[in-house]
Order: structure tokens, then C-alpha cells, then sequence
């Protein structure tokens, strides 16, 4: 499938976030008041990558799927610069998300030519949370996103 190519930044963006050796995220369901929740924590580091639900103290294992090209759709598509962010370099995206069957209008944070924030508008309903608005906060910090060596295949949190 060939790139959109209005999504060139965007695209480039996500592959540097994600070619990092860590990194972590945090999956935010927004309330109809604006109030975020946090639903999922991830961790991911080389090859390795473990999730787990808000309250949970398990770890679990999870497939470390991030290519572009999600064989029959892409990820990201009709990218649109909105607006600069608030330091040079950083730049706002609005644009088309797709997760499987699941397609959203979607807003792109870019900051030091790496992702920091994707806010999706979900336009399909019950997936994963009840919510229309999901938030994807990206962090890449190292100590942050380290996996303890106990905790490769999945673990409980002391």
C-alpha cells in the first residue's frame, strides 16, 4: 500500500517514536466533561512489549505490532497541518487514525520530530471503552519504559 504522502511528517514521526529502544504509553479515555482517565499503561523495550489495565498491578504481554502499513489500511491518512506547537519544531496534525476496523478523526502532537500525543474521535461505537475520545500519551523517558528482567513475559506489580 502506498503512503499518504500529506502524512509524510506525521508517518516520520511515528517511526522515530517507535524505533526508540523504550518506550512507554498512556491510553486516556476522555469524559464528556473533559476529564481524563486513564484505561491502559504500556511498556515497550527492544522486542518486548507488556500492557496493563488501570487498577491492575499485572503485567501482561502484548504483540508489538507498530508498522505504518496494517496490510489492508494505513494508520495514519489525510494529515493536515493545523497549527506550530508551542516550542520550535513541534508541530499539530489533524488527520484520519485507523486501527483495524476501527476509524477516527484524530489529532497529532509532534515534538522534537517524535510523537508525543495522538487524540483520536472514534466514529465507531462500543470498542474497548464507551467513550468517543480517546488520548494516547507517549513518553520516552528510559527509566520510565524499563521492563524489569523479572517481567518479560508478564508480572504482578509489588
Amino acid at each position: 500500500m502506498d503512503a499518504d504522502l500529506s502524512c509524510l511528517d506525521v508517518n516520520n514521526a511515528y517511526i522515530a517514536g517507535r524505533s526508540t529502544n523504550r518506550l512507554s504509553t498512556e491510553l486516556f479515555f476522555v469524559e464528556p466533561d473533559g476529564a481524563m482517565k486513564l484505561l491502559q499503561e504500556a511498556k515497550f523495550e527492544g522486542g518486548w512489549a507488556l500492557s496493563k489495565l488501570a487498577g491492575s498491578k499485572e503485567w501482561q504481554e502484548i504483540g508489538d505490532d507498530w508498522t505504518l502499513d496494517g496490510g489492508s489500511y494505513r494508520k495514519f491518512s489525510s494529515c493536515k497541518l493545523s497549527q506550530e506547537g508551542g516550542n520550535p519544531g513541534d508541530k499539530v496534525y489533524d488527520t484520519i487514525w485507523q486501527h483495524d476496523e476501527y476509524i477516527g478523526r484524530g489529532t497529532v502532537w509532534i515534538a522534537d520530530g517524535r510523537l508525543k500525543k495522538i487524540r483520536v474521535v472514534r466514529q465507531s461505537d462500543g470498542w474497548m471503552v464507551p467513550h468517543d475520545v480517546l488520548v494516547v500519551v507517549w513518553h520516552y523517558d528510559p527509566a520510565r519504559a524499563t521492563i524489569p528482567q523479572n517481567c518479560r513475559h508478564g508480572c504482578v506489580d509489588k
